[in-house]
């Protein structure tokens, strides 16, 4: 049976050949990273900062590092997971308590102004 680190590698490479099929001509693996980046991936317009994780899952700590890490790179925070047999790319944003308020907050406001005075 693989280890984990055997089977995050195959991981890697099987989303690394992914990107080079998209048109991503430069990608670099940080091969044992101690980083939220697994890979950063180039084509050119666009550079990405990917972790590779076998689920969709990242907690708000990893999300808040890999968008600090990503954006020191200029590079879009992207998280590839397996879906249903197939490997997908998902960007990944952080919503601060503080903005889910004013979110909310908002809403709450609109609905309000729909209300007969």
């Amino acid at each position: 049976m693989p280890s984990s680190y055997e089977r995050g590698r195959s991981s890697e490479y099987y989303v690394k050949q992914m990107l080079e099929s998209m048109g991503y001509q430069w990608i670099i693996r940080s091969a044992a990273s101690h980083s939220p980046i697994d890979l950063l991936a180039s084509n050119g317009s666009f550079l990405l900062a990917i972790q590779v994780k076998a689920r969709c899952y990242l907690d708000e700590d990893e999300k808040r590092s890999l968008i600090e890490w990503a954006n020191y790179f200029k590079a879009k925070p992207m998280l590839a997971f397996k879906k249903k047999e197939r490997w997908t790319l998902k960007l990944i944003t952080y919503n601060s308590p503080k903005k889910k308020f004013l979110i909310f907050y908002s809403f709450f406001l609109l609905i309000l102004s729909f209300l007969p005075s």
